[in-house]
Parts: structure tokens; C-alpha cells; sequence
């Protein structure tokens, strides 16, 4: 997994040190997402969607992981998942009880 981390960090370095944009990989984690927070509707503003949508983004793949073994030293499968589902709902109840307080 951190090799994996270290050749699309690195080749995303390089990129963008010869001024390119490319993305390293097909990115599939927001599309994940976006599936997700379908069935919530129109329960969330589109500036609130997209705030749980990159918040989201930060609970999800290997840097995630990573995150939790090295810098929060978790080492039990677990105990990373159940942080990790822990994190996502309260994403998720934290916009959607901002939504309902702007309303």
C-alpha cells in the first residue's frame, strides 16, 4: 500500500514540476461518493453536498489507512475500519444538522 501511495505521489511530483495537469490514475473515489449521497436528496444545499463530499473524500483509500497506522498508530483491521465508519457518520450528521440549522 505505501509503495503504491509512493508512485502516485511521485509521479504526480512530476508532473506537476513539468507543469503538466495529468491526473496519475482514474479517479473513482468522488463517483463512490457521489452513489452514496444519492439517497439523501435534496436533503443538502449543493455548498453543503460539496463540503461532505471532500470531507468524505478524506475518510476514504489508502491514505486513510495509512494515516491511521502511522501518524495514529492502529494496527488492528478492526479497529481502522470501525474509526474510519465512525469518521464517515460523523461527516455526515454534522451536514446534515448544519443544513437544517441554516434552514
Amino acid at each position: 500500500m505505501r509503495t503504491g501511495l509512493r508512485v502516485y505521489m511521485d509521479t504526480w511530483l512530476a508532473n506537476h514540476r513539468d507543469g503538466e495537469d495529468v491526473p496519475v490514475r482514474t479517479g473513482r473515489r468522488m463517483r463512490y461518493i457521489d452513489e452514496a449521497l444519492r439517497p439523501l436528496g435534496e436533503r443538502l444545499d449543493e455548498p453543503g453536498r460539496k463540503r461532505l463530499r471532500c470531507a468524505l473524500a478524506l475518510t476514504t483509500g489508502s491514505e486513510a489507512i495509512t494515516s491511521l497506522k502511522d501518524a495514529a498508530g492502529v494496527d488492528d483491521d478492526e479497529e481502522i475500519i470501525a474509526t474510519l465508519e465512525w469518521a464517515t457518520s460523523a461527516l455526515l450528521r454534522t451536514a446534515l444538522h448544519d443544513f437544517e440549522e441554516s434552514r
